[in-house]
This record gives structure tokens, C-alpha cells and sequence, in this order.
């Protein structure tokens, strides 16, 4: 005869139903979950494509090539920059485009040939790659 009784059968039987499904439902859940979290992030990301696009419309506006614009050409290099990085397709009023601004607080600098103050490439691109990121772009008054 053997060990245990004929029950062993029908619980073995029951708990490996059981479990199966219990634990074959929780390995989906987080195979779902890890698609859900990447799908956020790949819409999230800035691409280079955007970065190659900040930096064809930054050669507009620094013909110079010396890395710096005009602090007061930033609003209007946003207007006409498209994406996650740009306002083009949003709808700002003035008053929320300089509040967006100040929110970002982009270091400013002077150089001594040029009087008036600039924004750095690297650090405007690195502040917006960020705001985009982090969605800091929601106006806090």
C-alpha cells in the first residue's frame, strides 16, 4: 500500500489547480505591468530626433555659433519649437509663457563682448529634456 491516503490524490491535484492559476495570474500581472510602465516611458522620453531639431532651430537663433541666444529670444525659439522640448502645438497666453520660463530656472550668463544677458545651449536643452520628463511645464501659481 503506500503512505497517506487516497485524499493526497485529490489535494495534490487541487492545489496544483490552484496555485497554477494563482501564481499564473500574478506572473501575467507583472508581465503586464512591466509593458504598461515601458509604454509610459517610451511616450515620456525626448528621442534624438527632438534634441537634432532643438539644435537645427538653436543655429537660427545663435548664427554666431558661440553656445548662447538672447535671454529675450527664448520665449520665441519655444513657440517655434515642435514636441516634447517646444510649445508649437500648445496654446499659451503670454502671461503662462514667461511664468513656464521663470519656473525653469535656466542659468543666465554675460559674456563681456555682449552686454546683454544669454541662456546657454547645454543648459537650456538639458532644462527643458527634464521639464519634459518631469512634466514641470504645470503652471504653479
Amino acid at each position: 500500500m503506500g503512505c497517506g491516503t487516497s485524499l493526497a490524490y485529490v489535494f495534490f491535484i487541487i492545489f496544483e489547480i490552484f496555485f497554477a492559476m494563482v501564481f499564473m495570474n500574478l506572473f501575467i500581472a507583472v508581465v503586464l505591468e512591466g509593458f504598461y510602465q515601458s509604454h509610459i516611458e517610451y511616450d515620456l522620453h525626448v528621442s534624438a530626433n527632438d534634441l537634432a531639431e532643438f539644435q537645427i532651430l538653436w543655429r537660427e537663433y545663435d548664427s554666431n555659433a558661440l553656445g548662447f541666444i538672447y535671454v529675450d529670444l527664448l520665449e520665441d525659439f519655444l513657440l517655434k519649437l515642435d514636441g516634447p522640448l517646444g510649445w508649437k502645438r500648445k496654446n499659451y497666453t503670454k502671461k503662462e509663457r514667461r511664468l513656464k520660463i521663470s519656473h525653469l530656472c535656466i542659468p543666465v550668463y554675460s559674456i563681456k563682448r555682449v552686454a546683454i544677458p544669454l541662456y546657454s545651449f547645454y543648459d537650456v536643452a538639458k532644462v527643458l529634456a527634464e521639464a519634459a520628463l518631469t512634466d514641470e511645464f504645470n503652471i504653479k501659481e
